[in-house]
């Protein structure tokens, strides 16, 4: 019986070690994904909506242009409440996009930034949802 018990304590420090080998490598690109997300929220705070545009694809900015996107942010605010916090940063890598999923904490609720980057990384979808 304590063998076994002895056993298992070994399993579980090795699944744990294990977890916390993979948590440290993750890849240049996730992290530079992460930041590029996090630099999106941290310029529409500041009311940076040109910086965010210059970002965008060309078709992007056809169908959100600065004045668009300012619109659309201080309608958000108005309803949501100021912005507060990133709670979370999730990365989904994909061939043509990768997305980038910011859980954002406002005033009343907490929203989901969705950040899709091109493989020049170049914003090509910008989406704020309630999942």
């Amino acid at each position: 019986m304590k063998r076994i018990a002895v056993s298992l304590l070994l399993v579980l420090v090795l699944v744990a070690s294990i977890a916390a080998v993979a948590q440290e490598k993750e890849s240049a690109k996730v992290k530079a994904l992460k930041t590029a997300g996090n630099e999106v929220v941290t310029m529409l705070v500041n009311e940076n909506f040109a910086g965010v545009s210059e970002k965008f694809t060309s078709e992007m900015k056809k169908a959100a242009p600065t004045d668009k996107l300012e619109a659309q942010w201080q309608s958000l605010t108005s309803q949501a409440g100021p912005f507060e916090k990133v709670l979370s940063t999730e990365v989904k890598e994909g061939k043509k996009n990768s997305l980038v999923v910011l859980k954002c904490k406002f005033e009343k609720v907490a929203l989901y930034l969705h950040v899709a980057f091109n493989t020049e990384n170049r914003i090509s979808n910008l989406d704020i949802l309630d999942k």
